[in-house]
């Protein structure tokens, strides 16, 4: 009787991490020789009431045609977790969703599209912690999809992010590539890996070196997004860079750094140089009248915060 309940107790906790958290199915990563990772493509998964769409891109839209269709006006967003979402922010309150609902619901678009579009496509090419390099390999493998406006969504991290890294997938596990043997193995994995578990369960630790610090990390990731641009030049693409501040940096939490600052200031030299339209958040942010809800953590932004930058992207857009 004893054993009957206690398999009752691990069969109905198993079924509430699934059912109620979505343990036991992650979000799937794929590596890559040149970007190090993308999300796997052909995904529909359901954490934490989310819903998370992957489609045959790896970007984190319903599936599309690589050919843009006539009187579309089609829009590529590149960036990180901020720009993905992730699996704490619903498939309709992405950042790019949010800008392709804003496009929608305006009366008036300029500059991107002659005549005025029938169907507004916004495409979500991104991952969690990538950084410049990984954007750029991205780009020269699968093109920029006839898109008219190519946006870079950076953070002030993405200065100083490493180079990419294949062997995080299937070794760390925030970029798995198999489904866990059941959802409580993953709950485990995911909050108590760093505990003294017993091997015999079976849960993945990370056994990643460290790698050593870049000497011109930061001038590698410039030429970085410098390349990003120059290839939209190439594919007469219309260029809108997007640096998000950390929370850290905010006029009421201290500002900038010094090397941050100067990190800001050579991007700021390259925009001037090439006359490159672009939006620094920081000081919007810090006009905000509660800056600090745009975020939910020291660099990713809540909902707020994601409607907020969805109407200066589409302000942008829109001038």
């Amino acid at each position: 009787m004893t054993l009957l309940i206690i398999l009752i107790l691990v069969l109905g906790s198993e079924f509430f991490l699934r059912q109620v958290f979505g343990f036991g199915r992650p979000l799937l990563y794929r590596s890559d020789p040149h970007m190090g990772y993308r999300v796997a493509p052909n995904q529909n998964i359901r954490r934490f009431g989310n819903r998370v769409r992957i489609n045959q891109f790896s970007m984190r839209n319903d599936p599309i045609t690589p050919e843009r269709s006539p009187q579309t006006l089609r829009i590529l967003m590149l960036g990180d977790s901020l720009v993905n979402g992730m699996v704490w922010t619903d498939q309709d309150q992405t950042l790019t969703a949010l800008v392709q609902q804003k496009l929608t619901e305006s009366n008036h678009i300029s500059g991107v599209n002659e005549p005025v579009p029938q169907r507004i496509e916004v495409l979500n090419v991104a991952a969690g912690s990538w950084a410049p390099r990984n954007e750029l390999a991205y780009l020269r493998e699968f093109g920029t999809f006839e898109a008219q406006l190519l946006i870079l969504v950076i953070n002030t991290d993405d200065f100083f992010g490493a180079p990419p890294r294949p062997e995080v997938v299937g070794q760390d596990p925030a970029y798995p590539d198999r489904y866990p043997l059941c959802a409580w193995v993953e709950f485990l994995e995911q909050f108590w890996r760093r505990l003294p578990l017993p091997s015999t369960l079976g849960l993945k630790r990370s056994k990643l070196i460290p790698l050593p610090p870049e000497k011109d990390v930061l001038d590698i990731n410039l030429k970085a997004i410098d390349d990003i641009y120059t290839l939209t030049q190439t594919t007469d693409t219309q260029f809108l860079l997007i640096l998000s501040p950390l929370r850290r940096e905010l006029d009421m939490e201290g500002g900038s750094r010094d090397y941050e600052k100067k990190a800001r200031q050579r991007l700021q030299d390259w925009v001037n140089a090439h006359q490159i339209s672009f939006l620094d958040l920081l000081t919007d942010f810090n006009a905000h009248p509660s800056p600090l809800d745009l975020y939910s953590d020291h660099i990713h932004l809540s909902l707020q915060g994601n409607q907020w930058v969805a109407e200066a992207i589409v302000g942008e857009i829109e001038n």
